[in-house]
Order: C-alpha cells, then structure tokens, then sequence
C-alpha cells in the first residue's frame, strides 16, 4: 500500500528474486518536484530519433539491489562524456571507460548516497533494501555532480526530453521481463499477466523510433544492469504504448549539469 507523508508518496515493492537478475527500484514521488517539470513552452518541439550511449562498460549489480545506482552512472557518464570521465568523483571513487569494477564500485557508492537521501526504509551498508531514482537525483545533486533534475510525466514531454540527453526512469518490472524476445523488447507477448515482480531502474539511452500518432511504434532502448549477457548486449527495448500503460507507476528523470 502507497504511504503518503508530507506530500512525498513511496511504494515499496516486494521483490521476487532472481538469480543474476537483481532489481531494487522503489517509488518515490515528491509533490515539489512538479515544479521541475519539462518546461510547457517545449512540448512542441519536433521529437525524431535521438541516442545518448554511456561510454563505460555494461554494469552488474550482482546480488545487490542497487540498480539506482547503476542507472544513475549510466546518466553521468553519457552526461559528461567519455573525455570527462575522470571528472566524476564520489567518495574517492571516480568513472572508467575500460574499469568495470571500478565503475560498479562508484555505482554502489551512489546507491549508498541515495540510501540516505530517500524515504525508503533501510540505509546500505548494511541493509540492502533498495532505493529510489529520486533518492539518487538528489545525493547526486548534493555531491554537486550535476546542477538539476527534470521530470517528464507524458510520453510527449518524455520524447523532448530524449532530444537533449537520456533519463533514468523507475519502472514495475514484470515477470515476463526477465527474459525480452530476439529483438530485446521486454514487453511482447501476454507480459501484463505475468505479475509484478518488483520495481527496477534503468538508463534509457535512445529514442530509436517515434509516431505522433501510434504510441506502439515508439520505442525505447535502455541498459540495464545485468552484464552483457542479458538482452541485447545488455540493452532492452520497450515501447511507450507500455510506458502510457504504466505511467502512474513510472518516474522519468533526466539529469542536468
């Protein structure tokens, strides 16, 4: 059941675990944070595809429930560039462009920052009991790694977002999800009764195809958190007739710096 306190409304997701394929993604939403919508006057502007690759190595989160953190590396190092990687420190830890786990180490470390920053019960170390992209869109403003937060709350703003950068988004990860198509996509077939199995977060790095008019032909690429083998090459697709279907449940995040 939702809790609201203080106009910030979290849902903490039960978590069906599975092996190598770890989520931790909880629902966080902050009435403020309306204020920091996509500006209106932008809406209009014309949306094609558009791709915003992080220049690191695909991330593993393991056994952890940091995919937070993992998705939010993802947006800072597409953010800053692959010349700029070393700009990235927290905590002593910084960004590689060949280091896989020195990189899963600064993930972690966001995880951790986020921990402290968000509502959900729990702060790791020691308890792993997830995050939310909230709580990572302000440890990460706090450690002045980036200068802003914008949020999208309908495909249209969604799509103008993707034109300037990618996002991280907070998604209901379902059962069938686990294991996309050939083609990557997570949500063909019957995937709505297969049931939830948690909430997880996730980078998405492209707008690959848009329709103003068919939202089932819009689609978006993300990287997931599960090494290479999972998907495409780690990569997901989804299309954002799902994400309209979902968006009470989906929080779009984009970072600015």
């Amino acid at each position: 059941m939702p809790l609201v306190t203080n106009g910030i409304l979290t849902h903490v997701y039960n978590e069906d675990v599975h092996e190598g394929m770890r989520l931790g993604r909880h629902l966080e939403l902050d009435a403020r944070s309306l204020a920091y919508q996509l500006d209106p006057d932008q809406l209009g502007k014309p949306i094609k595809p558009a791709e915003w690759k992080p220049p690191i190595p695909t991330l593993d989160q393991g056994h952890l429930g940091s995919c937070t953190g993992n998705a939010g590396t993802y947006h800072l190092s597409a953010l800053y560039g692959a010349a700029n990687l070393s700009a990235i420190k927290l905590a002593g830890k910084t960004l590689s462009a060949t280091d896989a786990v020195a990189n899963e180490q600064f993930a972690v470390e966001v995880y951790h920052e986020a921990t402290i920053k968000d509502g959900v019960p729990g702060t790791y170390p020691p308890d792993d009991t997830g995050s939310s992209g909230l709580g990572v869109a302000k440890a990460l403003k706090a450690a002045n790694l980036i200068g802003k937060y914008v949020w999208a709350t309908n495909q249209r703003a969604f799509g103008v977002l993707l034109q300037t950068a990618g996002c991280i988004i907070g998604v209901p990860w379902y059962e069938a999800w686990f294991h996309p198509d050939a083609q990557g996509f997570v949500d063909s077939g019957d995937w709505l009764s297969s049931g939830v199995a948690g909430g997880h977060e996730i980078y998405v790095e492209a707008l690959e195809s848009w329709s103003d008019a068919d939202p089932s032909q819009c689609v978006i690429r993300f990287h997931n958190s599960w090494a290479d083998t999972w998907g495409d090459h780690g990569c997901g697709r989804l299309r954002l007739s799902t994400y309209n279907q979902l968006a009470s449940q989906i929080d779009v995040k984009q970072f600015v710096r």
